[in-house]
């Protein structure tokens, strides 16, 4: 009898995982490198996969190709152009979603019961379906790491379970991780860890405390230090630096005004609304020991709305990092209103269905505006479809005509060119909007670049020829007294070198 009842749990445990591992594939349906979906590769992700694929001919980032972003992004894209046609960066999608949901789990199952657990985990992660915007992001992949450190703060709070040597090892890997993506992104570790330390030293004394952060800091420095060694023997620290610290601190040098629209932007959320309203409840209600957490919570919830917002710029794949946060508010939520459903209904099995409708109803509300995401993904399709054919055909065009030692330029942001192309920029700036619009400098070296190396091709698209400053003056000069224009299709126009 045991062993049956054994095996019956090692089945129900499979199960949730199998059950996690299709919705992974679901809502997987929304990136670009799904094999279900012809949308053409979105802006950021195709800069980064050109990085990671020129990193194997032996280009280095900051110094031989511009980007502003951490150094571990190009290194996932690199590990994912061993395999072709883009599969291998799903396949790391699929493997980072599917750590992120398990652990997402993990931390509610600690304050709720396995059905709520469940629902909560796959409500909280559904919301990737409108803000992945094409996948391959700094966003996404930093969210498994984050649901680790969750994992292990909340397991401290809540169950007030000692976080031993690994666990906080671990904590400072998954932060130093985050920070080498993006750095504005490390919200719960400046909130969570000087909560850990404080309540340490208020139990255990400084002694316990100072070790605990000097494991974090080993774990933190673990990571850091390699890649700080590798800039050293490439000599591309200085660059580094520049593009990452110094570039960014100039990306959100934006006015006060258009930080607050950024907030507002984001704000207007109505998972966030229904989280906001249960917690007013859930403080009330919450056992004494969860308040503590809650509070902790609700500060990494509003910090991580302000560092979002920092840039003043609106791009849906920035919220992707409120997904932890209000993942623990939609789990108490749901295991709150259990509860009350058990003080009424005696019946187990009723009691998750109900839960299952409550959830439902809240998904139904919480996502009645993202709806349209998926509608708007197959409606693209028709047009993606044709932009995929568009940059295939002056693509290939190119690829037949340029030889491997001959270089061609991109105006704009379209990377995804010299990725179809298997050709290399004739500028380490292979893209310039809007990174030039943010340093003058970039704009002048690029066209410097230009003037030098003379691409055999000059590829740009109808829009940013009718946009204004001076990369797009002096690039008419350089098409005007150089070059012929061979095609257009479809408003992507190609030039060649006379």
């Amino acid at each position: 009898m045991n062993a049956l009842n054994n095996m019956k749990k090692a089945i129900i445990n499979y199960f949730q995982y199998i059950i996690f591992f299709i919705v992974s594939g679901i809502l997987l349906i929304s990136s670009t490198f799904s094999p279900f979906n012809p949308i053409c590769m979105f802006t950021d992700s195709s800069v980064f996969m050109y990085i990671g694929k020129q990193l194997g001919n032996g280009l280095l980032p900051y110094r031989d190709l511009f980007d502003h972003k951490g150094p571990i992004i190009y290194l996932i894209n690199y590990i994912g152009s061993f395999v072709p046609n883009e599969l291998g960066i799903y396949i790391i999608e699929t493997v980072f979603f599917m750590v992120g949901i398990i652990f997402c789990y993990k931390m509610i199952r600690l304050f709720a019961s396995k059905t709520v657990s469940i629902a909560s985990s796959i409500i909280a992660y559904s919301s990737i379906i409108k803000l992945l915007e094409g996948g391959n992001l700094v966003e996404e992949y930093a969210l498994p790491f984050m649901f680790i450190s969750l994992y292990i703060f909340t397991k401290y709070f809540i169950k007030n379970e000692r976080i031993n040597g690994f666990g906080n090892i671990l904590i400072g890997i998954c932060c130093a991780t985050v920070f080498f993506l993006r750095q504005n992104m490390i919200a719960l570790w400046i909130v969570f860890v000087p909560a850990v330390i404080i309540k340490i030293f208020c139990e255990k004394g400084f002694k316990e405390s100072f070790k605990s952060l000097v494991l974090m800091g080993i774990g933190f420095f673990s990571v850091i230090l390699p890649f700080v060694i590798f800039f050293l023997l490439t000599n591309t620290l200085q660059p580094f630096f520049d593009s990452y610290f110094v570039f960014n601190f100039s990306y959100i040098s934006v006015n006060y005004l258009e930080k607050i629209t950024a907030f507002q932007f984001f704000i207007k959320n109505n998972l966030l609304k229904v989280s906001i309203f249960a917690l007013s409840i859930l403080f009330i209600s919450s056992k004494r020991k969860y308040r503590l957490f809650l509070i902790i919570s609700i500060l990494y919830l509003f910090l991580s709305y302000y560092l979002l917002s920092l840039s003043g710029r609106i791009y849906l794949h920035y919220a992707l990092v409120l997904i932890p946060p209000l993942s623990i508010f939609v789990g108490m939520s749901f295991d709150f209103f259990e509860s009350i459903v058990e003080k009424f209904i005696k019946n187990r099995k009723l009691v998750v269905a109900s839960i299952l409708i409550i959830s439902s109803a809240f998904y139904i509300y919480a996502f009645k505006s993202d709806y349209n995401a998926i509608y708007k993904i197959l409606q693209r399709q028709i047009f993606s479809t044709q932009c995929k054919n568009t940059i295939k055909d002056i693509s290939y065009y190119i690829e037949k005509e340029v030889l491997i030692t001959d270089k061609i330029t991109v105006v704009g942001n379209f990377s995804r060119i010299y990725l179809v192309s298997n050709s290399l920029s004739a500028s380490k700036y292979f893209y310039q909007f809007p990174i030039s619009e943010v340093d003058n400098k970039i704009a002048h070296e690029y066209i410097e670049d230009i003037n030098r190396e003379k691409p055999k091709y000059i590829f740009l698209n109808i829009e940013v020829i009718e946009s204004e400053g001076y990369v797009i003056r002096k690039m008419m000069e350089i098409l005007e007294n150089n070059y012929k224009f061979i095609m257009d299709s479809d408003g992507f126009l190609l030039y060649k070198l006379i």
